[in-house]
């Protein structure tokens, strides 16, 4: 795999193969975004799990948009998974999956920055259809990967994924 974010859930293949939006007119805008958590007053599990649900919802969707609540604005990373999404997404394909986090173990933290050492796969990855079709992806196997996460002024997001090898 290429990485978690530029292959979650899964890589387009031969056949089928792997948000904030404005207010309506009318409506009253949200609050200012909350202040997000000091690194050191984080649950990193907890909020990685966060994030990749929020993944999994554009992907399950469609929505592009939902990835910038995911991923550092301007980040290598959320430019792959856009191209990810828009590559299901030309194929009239949406996915459906879960990662499954196997282990988090926090590696440093500083100015905003926290770096975790991770174990996840990809637990039951469909492809669907416009008409409704439904393919069930290949099984994933267990990756290591270091996330970088990055506190903006909308709350931590992933900056930087990179998949480790042994």
């Amino acid at each position: 795999m290429a990485g978690l974010l530029s292959a979650l859930p899964g890589a387009p293949g031969p056949a089928v193969a792997d948000p904030v939006r404005s207010a309506p007119f009318g409506t009253r805008a949200a609050e200012p975004a909350q202040q997000p958590a000091p690194a050191a007053a984080v649950t990193w599990r907890p909020l990685l799990e966060k994030l990749l649900a929020r993944r999994s919802r554009a992907y399950a969707t469609g929505e592009l948009s939902r990835l910038g609540t995911v991923h550092q604005p301007g980040s290598p990373v959320l430019a792959a998974d856009r191209a990810m999404l828009r590559a299901w997404l030309r194929r009239d394909l949406t996915v459906t999956s879960t990662v499954r986090l196997i282990r988090v173990r926090l590696v440093a933290r500083g100015h905003g920055r926290a770096v975790l050492r991770t174990v996840d796969v990809l637990h039951r990855a469909v492809a669907v259809g416009a008409d409704g079709s439904r393919l069930r992806l290949p099984h994933d196997q267990p990756t290591a990967r270091r996330v970088v996460l990055v506190r903006t002024d909308r709350g931590w997001r992933i900056g930087a994924v990179q998949a480790l090898t042994g």
